[in-house]
């Protein structure tokens, strides 16, 4: 029995419209219907031009991956013959699903890791002594009891002897609760800056364009390269010293109740930009989140979302803000501002 295809289902949104002209490439109808779907809405032709843009950079990467994707159309208007399919023919031909999900997923792997190589020392995280991956959380206890809580995507090396414990934080965010030892001083050392106890709990986020120390109890060392932060070198609990990659210094004060809550799957924001906000989601998702649009970089957020649900929060996000979602391809969002 052939099945009529003006009862088939057809796409709601501009990226399940590209999945659906990418996996039945020049069928007349689905032309037709997509063009009445352009037409009824100046919003729905401005989603397929975002979209569509997005998908003409993605083929513009290197091939790294030829040896697996080879034979594969570089361009959804140059199909192959074996992808040439009516909806008349589908169910005698059934798309060859199979291999074309895992090809847009090496495709958009390649696109994410060359955005993250660019300001990522790639051989010194996975070199580490300990890491951490996507939505995953890690507990080290040392010989002394202290312990460390890695956020996900955090890598950090460990040097233990008779003067002294030093922790490396290669990359991430990690809970420190350090057992006392005067005649060992325990100090994390995050890029250009070094953080020096003796006892104490205390967070250190340490990205490309940010260092932030954030105290919960006891007093923490704090020094580095930059005279201007010489007079916060002792920073108290409920203090939070951050220093940008240009040297800029801040300081500012959190609420102890709320201090670390990752560590329970909660994210908890207050007044939070909005970027910062979804690099820390990023962490959870996977994949790569894309902003796009000017407003949204300047937009901040209030609000407490669970970890364990993250594209959710992801959608609440959106949704307060007046954006939209979009997930042309499996492993990439765009948050669209309106």
């Amino acid at each position: 029995m052939t099945r009529d295809p003006n009862t088939e289902k057809l796409p709601e949104t501009a990226s399940e419209w590209l999945l659906k002209m990418r996996e039945y490439p020049q069928d007349p109808v689905l032309e037709d219907h997509l063009d009445t779907w352009l037409q009824s809405d100046d919003q729905n032709r401005q989603d397929w031009e975002d979209v569509s843009r997005l998908n003409d950079l993605l083929y513009q990467l290197e091939p790294t991956h030829e040896s697996v994707w080879r034979g594969y159309p570089k361009n959804a208007s140059e199909p192959s013959e074996t992808n040439v399919l009516t909806f008349e023919q589908r169910e005698n031909n059934p798309p060859q699903s199979f291999w074309r999900k895992p090809v847009i997923a090496v495709m958009t792997l390649a696109a994410s890791v060359a955005c993250v190589l660019s300001g990522l020392q790639f051989a010194p995280f996975w070199m580490a002594d300990h890491r951490t991956g996507v939505a995953e959380l890690k507990t080290i206890e040392l010989e002394d009891g202290s312990r460390l809580t890695l956020a996900p995507n955090t890598a950090l090396n460990i040097q233990y002897a008779d003067g002294h414990r030093t922790v490396e934080l290669v990359e991430g965010k990690s809970y420190f609760a350090v057992k006392r030892d005067e005649r060992r001083p325990f100090i994390v050392r995050s890029g250009s800056f070094e953080t020096t106890v003796l006892g104490t709990e205390f967070e250190i986020d340490h990205q490309a364009e940010n260092t932030s120390l954030s105290v919960t109890e006891g007093l923490v060392s704090f020094e580095g390269f930059a005279p201007k932060i010489l007079d916060l070198k002792k920073v108290k609990p409920g203090e939070r010293i951050s220093v940008t990659s240009d040297g800029t210094v801040s300081k500012s004060r959190f609420a102890l109740s709320k201090a670390a809550s990752w560590r329970s799957k909660k994210l908890i924001a207050s007044n939070k930009p909005l970027p910062e906000l979804i690099r820390e989601l990023d962490n959870y998702v996977g994949g790569l989140i894309v902003l796009q649009g000017d407003k949204v970089q300047l937009q901040r957020v209030t609000g407490k979302y669970s970890l364990e649900a993250p594209e959710k929060a992801l959608e609440a996000i959106a949704l307060s803000h007046g954006a939209r979602l979009y997930r042309p391809f499996p492993g990439l969002i765009i948050f669209s501002g309106s």
